[in-house]
């Protein structure tokens, strides 16, 4: 009996080992193109080629991960891995020839294929949030892409200053340049009060500082050429505005409008922490908080005191700039913790 049931055993033993060898499994919705290994990694690693991505597609020739993750395609911003454009979910162990679908109209022409770890609800990509990046040398690889040729363009929304500075949504070059904002005067563009360089293609998020003390509630971003000096602004002169229905949006300041502005002092923060004003216009803070609080400038040029709840201060704004401010209790100047601004136009 002991002989047979030894026998039996490694019959069995047999069976499970051809079966283990064989492949299977379809993609299950994990956007890989063959079935992944089994095997264990020793380390996690992403190999992809430049490649055309006219067709809002990219492949991703391999990937080898350690638990369940997402292969993750991000733009090129400031030399490094921007915005994301598209991502797949790639299952444990090894898959090959990856197809992942990205928003053309946004790519860049150099691209990272990025692995993130599928760390929080398994099949939900959360980042930011649980799915970070994984860590390693080869899980973050830049590459080439051939893109659909676009029209130049920019594309901006109404908004407040923030620390002397502006966002432009979305700037489409066609070739290194600049956008460039304009006060309106006469109803159209008039002075230049800030410039920031713009790569050749998508330029998401463009940060531009400015010249408050000469903005107008209106602006215009307008799209130029960098045809003289590389990197170097010459307007007037070589670097023209660039024609087009879409290279000079207008937009607007979100400016508070009236001969008082009103700042809450709620839950230990300022509501709303920046603001924009006309000078001439005084800003009135009212503490809500049964904490005492203070309004402070950052260069002493007024301090309330702390005062309690329901009491409230007030301060005229007379000279256009960039005022920062906060509470001694509960912030520091340059931003710290309770902190606000006051910008203030002409």
């Amino acid at each position: 009996m002991r002989m047979k049931a030894a026998l039996l055993g490694s019959l069995v033993a047999l069976l499970l080992g051809a079966c283990s060898g064989s492949g299977g499994g379809g993609g299950g919705g994990y956007g890989y193109g063959t079935a992944p290994t089994t095997a264990p990694s020793s380390e996690a690693f992403v190999t992809v080629s430049d490649q055309d991505a006219r067709a809002g597609q990219v492949r991703v020739d391999e990937i080898e991960t350690s638990g369940p993750s997402w292969i993750v395609i991000h733009t090129q911003a400031n030399g490094g891995p921007g915005p994301v454009i598209g991502y797949a979910a790639v299952p444990d162990g090894r898959s090959t020839d990856v197809v992942v679908d990205v928003d053309a109209s946004a790519a860049t022409p150099v691209l990272y294929a990025m692995l993130h770890t599928d760390a929080g609800t398994v099949g939900t990509y959360e980042f930011p949030g649980a799915d970070v990046p994984v860590a390693g040398e080869r899980t973050n690889v830049p590459f080439n892409v051939t893109l659909a040729a676009q029209e130049p363009q920019v594309s901006v929304s109404d908004q407040t200053i923030v620390d002397g500075t502006l966002t432009i949504g979305r700037v489409v070059a066609t070739e290194p340049g600049w956008i460039v904002i304009h006060t309106e005067s006469n109803g159209g563009p008039g002075p230049i009060v800030g410039y920031a360089p713009v790569s050749a293609g998508v330029n998401p998020d463009v940060s531009v500082a400015i010249d408050v003390t000469a903005a107008t509630p209106s602006l215009y971003a307008m799209l130029h050429v960098d045809a003289g000096t590389l990197g170097t602004y010459e307007f007037p002169g070589a670097d023209v505005p660039v024609a087009g229905d879409q290279t000079n949006p207008r937009f607007n300041l979100q400016v508070s409008e009236g001969p008082t502005v009103d700042v809450d002092m709620r839950s230990f923060s300022f509501s709303p922490r920046s603001i924009v004003v006309r000078a001439g216009t005084t800003v009135r803070w009212t503490n809500f908080d049964s904490a005492s609080h203070s309004t402070t400038s950052d260069e002493g040029l007024w301090d309330s005191g702390l005062f309690g709840q329901e009491e409230n201060f007030s301060f005229a704004f007379e000279t256009p700039g960039v005022y920062l401010y906060h509470c001694t209790a509960h912030g520091g100047p340059g931003g710290a913790a309770m902190s606000g601004q006051v910008t203030v136009i002409p």
